[in-house]
């Protein structure tokens, strides 16, 4: 058996989605605030799936926090990594919508066109509505 000690083993890879997810639940803000710092301190590293995952849940804080980082530099890292290709529709419109992204306008236009070339049959009826 395992009993409750009142610490939480949290791992960036395994189970801190699942941690937050849960303290969010059970409004445990300490905890809630730890999750968050730790994953704001792996955007760099994985952006697309941190992306996905604070705008799956809505966490406005945790995707403001993607988009503050979001420069070219890491636009370029997403590119050639092929990472940027596993956003979906909703997480792209984010991006190319906020006001607080530090892109030029045909870098947003290059990002949008890389993310229709991965997936052109299924991805050209968001093109539109992406662009504009």
């Amino acid at each position: 058996k395992q009993w409750y000690q009142r610490r939480v083993a949290i791992t960036a890879g395994d189970n801190i989605k699942v941690v937050y997810k849960f303290a969010k639940c059970y409004s445990v803000t300490w905890l809630i605030q730890h999750t968050l710092q730790l994953l704001e301190n792996m955007i760099n590293v994985s952006f697309s799936d941190i992306m996905k995952f604070a705008h799956n849940i809505k966490c406005s804080n945790l995707t403001e926090a993607c988009l503050i980082r979001l420069n070219k530099c890491l636009v370029d890292t997403l590119l050639e990594s092929g990472e940027l290709d596993q956003l979906d529709q909703g997480c792209l419109q984010t991006i190319t919508t906020t006001d607080s992204i530090c892109l030029e306008e045909m870098q947003i236009f290059d990002l949008v066109c890389k993310w229709y070339d991965h997936d052109p049959e299924k991805r050209k009826c968001y093109v539109g509505k992406l662009l504009s």
